[in-house]
């Protein structure tokens, strides 16, 4: 079973704009979130350059960013589906970039100049080759010292969720997060797995960085 095509994830998430967003209202609440950006908020702060969600959907991880946790910083979002791309854009107006294109090349955004990537369950859209192609593009414009984040949900081989957001995806393993980064020449940093509220499945978190750095697992 293959996954679905991301022209089909496309069509599915741009019909599906309008209640992603208001999903999202409440979900970006969630102790997760709170976690990471500050987190993210502490490892950049030394670091110069934009914060770039390469799957920024609505805009709301972005907003947090620019509202609690790092004020000021240039942010960049992108998105494959333009109706997400376009409600990023009213929710973000002057405090973000917000482009439609792809996590796979991230053609839009120059090489070595960002302080992070974030991408939040959007990579089980991919299979492990364009998962490979994905994270070289995140390291390709990584500015010296820039971190990687990237959220998934934990398992091995493809998987549905039953109801308006039901493509085909793939689940990725804490291993093959682990070697995808290694291969594309990122420090894997962090690994860990975590519940996601009462969703019934659980997420690896991973931490990388252009750098090379000691691997850890928890």
């Amino acid at each position: 079973m293959a996954v679905t095509s991301l022209d089909e994830v496309r069509r599915i998430y741009d019909e599906a704009a309008d209640s992603y967003d208001r999903m999202m209202d409440e979900e970006i609440r969630l102790p997760i979130y709170d976690q990471v950006l500050n987190e993210l908020a502490t490892k950049i702060h030394l670091v110069t350059g934009p914060v770039l969600d390469a799957s920024c959907g609505s805009g709301h991880m972005l907003q947090r960013i620019q509202q609690e946790y790092a004020p000021g910083r240039l942010l960049i979002g992108i998105d494959l589906s333009p109706r997400m791309v376009g409600i990023a854009e009213r929710r973000l107006g002057p405090s973000a970039e917000v482009f439609e294109g792809d996590m796979r090349d991230l053609a839009q955004v120059s090489d070595n100049s960002c302080a992070a990537v974030i991408n939040f369950f959007a990579i089980h859209h991919l299979d492990a080759e364009d998962l490979q192609r994905c994270f070289h593009a995140s390291n390709r414009i990584l500015a010296p010292g820039g971190f990687v984040l990237i959220a998934t949900w934990e398992g091995e081989g493809e998987f549905s969720f039953d109801g308006e957001f039901d493509p085909v995806t793939r689940r990725y393993t804490t291993s093959e997060l682990a070697d995808a980064a290694i291969a594309a020449e990122l420090g894997v940093m962090d690994l860990s797995v975590q519940v996601i509220g009462d969703m019934g499945i659980d997420a690896v978190l991973l931490w990388a960085a252009k750098a090379s750095v000691s691997a850890s697992a928890s």
